[in-house]
C-alpha cells in the first residue's frame, strides 16, 4: 500500500466525499504549477503540482481535508542545470545574468587581446535543452593593407593577400630618384588592428644651386635646383678647376661649391710679411716671393705665395726669430 493511500484512509476512512470549504484556497508551491485544476474540491481530493518549465525535481501532492490542504509529498523543484559552457579559442566567457549555470542564466563571450568577435551572437542562454546559439568565433585582428600608390615600394606584405596580423611591420621606400619618404619608413601593425603611424608618402627633394657666378660653370643642372640623387659637375672658368657634387636625400650638397674667385685680397696677408706689390688684389695664379718685415726674422717656408682659384692664398709662411 502506498504511503499517500494509507494517509488518506486514516484521514477519511469510508466517508463519502463532500464539498470542503477550507480547500477553496489552493496551496502555494514554489516553482511548480497545478495539474488538472477544478472549480471546487471535496474532501479526499488529491492535487498534484509539477515543476515549472526550467525546473526539475519531485512532484508535490496535497490532499483536501476538513482543516484544508495537507501536504502528503513535498516538492523539490530547483532550476535545471546546464553543462559547463564550452571554451572558445582565443577567448573566454563570463556570467552576465544569474549566479550559476542553470536555466535562465546568460553568459557572454569575449575575445582576447589581438582578436575580434566575428560571430553575430556573443551571448548564450541556459535553456531546457541546453545552451542556446552556437559557439562564437574570435579571429585575429588585422591591419588594413596600404593602397597601391605609384612610386612607393612596400616590403613585408603577406603573400596571397593574407591578413596583416599584429606585430607585422612594413617598410616603405620611394622608387623615383630624387624622392624620399615623408613620414615613418617602418610601420608596425598593433594588437588593436591599427597601424602605429599613418601611411607615408613620397616627396621630391631638391638642392638649390648657388647664386650665379660668372667664374663658375655648372654642367648637368637644368634650372636653379637639382633633384636628390643627381650628380653635377662644376668648373671654375679661371684655372679650369673641376669638381663633382651630388644632391643628397637630405636636400644638401655632398660638398661645398668652389668660389671660383679670380682675385685674392692682399688685406688677408699677414702683417709680418712683405714682398707683395702695392695693390689691393692679386689675380688667380699670380704669386710673389714673401719676406719677413723684421730683418732678424726668418720664413718658415721659402715657397712662393700664390693666389688660388677659390680666392684664397696658398699656405702662408710665418716669420720667427732666429
Amino acid at each position: 500500500m502506498q504511503p499517500s493511500t494509507a494517509i488518506l484512509l486514516l484521514l477519511f476512512g469510508n466517508a463519502l466525499p463532500s464539498a470542503a470549504q477550507d480547500c477553496l484556497q489552493l496551496p502555494d508551491v514554489p516553482n511548480a504549477m497545478l495539474l488538472d485544476r477544478k472549480p471546487t474540491y471535496e474532501k479526499g481530493d488529491v492535487i498534484t503540482f509539477n515543476c515549472n518549465v526550467g525546473y526539475t525535481g519531485r512532484q508535490a501532492r496535497h490532499v483536501c481535508t476538513d482543516s484544508g490542504w495537507i501536504e502528503i509529498q513535498k516538492a523539490t523543484c530547483s532550476l535545471k542545470p546546464c553543462v559547463l559552457p564550452d571554451d572558445i579559442p582565443n577567448g573566454y566567457f563570463q556570467i552576465i545574468r544569474g549566479d550559476d549555470f542553470v536555466f535562465g542564466a546568460d553568459i557572454q563571450y569575449f575575445c582576447n587581446e589581438g582578436y575580434q568577435m566575428v560571430s553575430k551572437e556573443a551571448t548564450r542562454t541556459c535553456m531546457i535543452d541546453g545552451w542556446s546559439n552556437h559557439l562564437p568565433v574570435c579571429e585575429a585582428l588585422s591591419c588594413d593593407a596600404p593602397l597601391p600608390v605609384p612610386g612607393i615600394i612596400v616590403e613585408g606584405l603577406p603573400m596571397d593577400d593574407r591578413p596583416i596580423l599584429p606585430d607585422r611591420f612594413l617598410t616603405f621606400s620611394c622608387q623615383a630618384p630624387g624622392s624620399m619618404i615623408n613620414g615613418s619608413k617602418t610601420l608596425v601593425c598593433g594588437k588593436d588592428g591599427k597601424w602605429d603611424n599613418p601611411f607615408p608618402n613620397c616627396v621630391e627633394i631638391f638642392c638649390e644651386l648657388p647664386a650665379p657666378n660668372r667664374n663658375l660653370r655648372i654642367f648637368g643642372a637644368d634650372g636653379n635646383r637639382v633633384a636628390a640623387g643627381i650628380r653635377i659637375t662644376v668648373q671654375c672658368v679661371t684655372g679650369g678647376r673641376t669638381e663633382h657634387v651630388e644632391c643628397l636625400p637630405s636636400g644638401t650638397w655632398s660638398s661645398t661649391f668652389p668660389t671660383c674667385r679670380d682675385t685674392c685680397d692682399v688685406a688677408l696677408l699677414r702683417d709680418s710679411l712683405l714682398g707683395y706689390r702695392n695693390v689691393r688684389q692679386y689675380r688667380t695664379r699670380e704669386s710673389f716671393q714673401p719676406r719677413c718685415k723684421v730683418r732678424s726674422h726668418v720664413l718658415s717656408s721659402a715657397a712662393r705665395v700664390t693666389c688660388l682659384e677659390n680666392g684664397q692664398w696658398s699656405p702662408l709662411p710665418s716669420c720667427t726669430d732666429m
